[in-house]
C-alpha cells in the first residue's frame, strides 16, 4: 500500500464519522502512525488537529544509513515512472536501528521510503497549515527524542494551540504514558 492509498482509507473513516454527525476530525498514530497522521493533515488539510506519539520512521535517515538505498529509490522510481509500480520490489528499511528487508511494491517502497515524499516527516512538518493545531508526545527514552523537537515539531507547529510534551517511556510505550494528556489536550480544542 502506497501512502495515498492509506490516505484514502482513512477518507472512508473520516466519511463514516462525518456521515454520523461528527463535526471535528483529529487525526492521530504512533511511531509510522505519526508520519501518517501528519501527512493526512498536510494532503486534507480539513481537520480539527494532528496527534503524533513516539514519531519514527525517517526516510532520510534511512538513505544516510544504508548505501544501497539511493540505488533502490532510483531502481523503484524508474519502475513506477514505467508503469510497473505494482511490480513486486524488495528493499531496505530500518525499525528502531534494526535493518529490515521488504519484500513489498515498487510503488510503496519509493512512497514510504522517499526522503522527501509524503511519509517524511521533516518533508511534511513545514507544509502543515497554520490552521491545524499540532501535539507531539516524545519519550526520554525515545531514540528519536534529542531530533523530533526540532526537525518536525517547531517547523510543523504553526498553531498557538499546539503543544510538544515529553514523557518516561520510550517508543513503544509513549501512547500509554501520555493518554491522559493526549484526551485532556483534544478535549481543550479551540472551537
Amino acid at each position: 500500500m502506497t501512502v495515498d492509498q492509506v490516505h484514502a482509507m482513512i477518507d472512508g473513516f473520516v466519511g463514516q464519522l462525518r456521515g454520523q454527525g461528527a463535526q471535528r476530525i483529529v487525526v492521530g498514530g504512533q511511531s509510522l502512525g505519526a508520519n501518517v497522521a501528519l501527512s493526512y493533515a498536510v494532503a486534507r488539510q480539513n481537520i480539527a488537529a494532528c496527534v503524533m506519539l513516539a514519531p519514527g520512521h525517517s526516510p532520510a535517515y534511512v538513505s544516510r544509513t544504508y548505501p544501497d538505498v539511493a540505488g533502490l529509490l532510483e531502481k523503484a522510481a524508474a519502475m513506477v515512472n514505467s508503469g510497473q509500480g505494482n511490480q513486486l520490489f524488495k528493499g531496505t528499511d530500518d525499525n528502531q536501528g534494526s535493518k529490515l528487508s521488504l519484500n513489498t511494491t515498487a510503488a510503496a517502497y519509493l512512497s514510504w521510503l522517499n526522503p522527501r515524499g509524503q511519509a517524511a516527516m521533516q518533508a511534511q512538518a513545514p507544509l502543515l497549515p497554520a490552521s491545524i493545531p499540532l501535539l507531539m508526545v516524545m519519550g526520554k527514552q525515545d531514540p528519536a527524542f534529542n531530533c523530533n523537537e526540532a526537525n518536525v515539531y517547531r517547523p510543523a507547529a504553526k498553531n498557538p494551540y499546539s503543544k510538544y510534551i515529553v514523557v518516561n517511556a520510550g517508543h513503544r510505550d509513549t501512547d500509554f504514558a501520555a493518554s491522559a494528556q493526549v484526551v485532556s489536550w483534544i478535549q481543550g480544542l479551540p472551537a
